[in-house]
This record gives C-alpha cells, structure tokens and sequence, in this order.
C-alpha cells in the first residue's frame, strides 16, 4: 500500500503539469488578437508626437546621440500587420509596433559652408507604446529603438 501511495505522489506532479500545458494550449495568446483602425489612429498619433518632440529637442534619446551629425525622423508610419499586442491585466496594455519613416541626416564638415544632408526612405524602428487603462490619453512610448538604417559615412 505505502508503494502505491509513493507512486502517487511522484506522478502527481507531472499530471499537474499535463492539466496546465493543456489549458495554456487551449487558450490563443493575446498576441494573436488583431488591433482595430481606431486603436492603429491612436498609436499612429502617439508615434508622431514623439518624433515633433524628438525633432524638436524637448525630449533627448539615444537616437539622436551621434556625434557631428543631426538627425530628424518624417513621415513616420505604423506597419499594419507588424503591431503585437499584450495585456497588462488591470494595468492595460502594450503594443510592440514596426515603425517606417524618412530619416534626414544632416552632417557639418569643417571648412564646409554648407552641412551635407543625406535622406533615407525607409528607415525602420521598433517601440512599444503602454496604454494605461485602455486610456490613450494616458499612453506613452516606453521603448524606441534607433532608426535603421544608419546613413553611409
């Protein structure tokens, strides 16, 4: 009788286990869940105010911390099918999103008068947006990452 107790208990275990990898299976992951237009507005605005702040110099980033060269990010716009979504529970939610934009470079040469100006279209970058309590009026860019890529010396 003490076997079959002990063979119970070590069994148990991996029964549990069985049970919560078959219910964690059952259930898609909150990436799956598409975003709506509205919700891709909204996060297009936000993107958009951080580059104005960005280009502005209000905010400072390490996107904008190269030596002798100037950047300003344009057009920035949101990928459609490269936005992740995950739920914070009562916190809200975050959005991991592909930003595309045209990046302008601006360079100073010594003994030039004129600085020397590259465009690229194209450039890509990765953010993710926090939304507290589905509130957008509450969101901001917890993450972005350098723009790439990076200009031709």
């Amino acid at each position: 009788m003490a076997s079959n107790s002990r063979l119970v208990l070590l069994l148990l275990p991996l029964f549990l286990l069985t049970a919560m990898v078959a219910i964690a299976a059952a259930q898609p992951p909150d990436d799956s869940r598409t975003v709506t237009v509205e919700v891709l507005e909204h996060l297009t605005d936000i993107i958009k105010w951080k580059m104005i702040q960005l280009n502005a110099g209000v905010v400072r980033d390490a996107i904008f911390e190269t030596p002798g060269v100037m950047q300003q990010i344009t057009r920035p716009r949101i990928v459609e099918d490269q936005v992740g979504f995950r739920n914070l529970g009562s916190y809200g939610q975050c959005y991991i999103v592909k930003i595309v934009a045209t990046a302008f470079y601006y360079r100073t040469v010594p003994g030039q008068a004129l600085p020397s100006i590259t465009i690229r279209h194209g450039v890509e970058a990765i953010a993710a947006i926090a939304v507290l309590n589905g509130n957008f009026n509450h969101a901001f860019v917890q993450l972005l990452t350098k723009f790439f890529p990076l200009p031709q010396p």
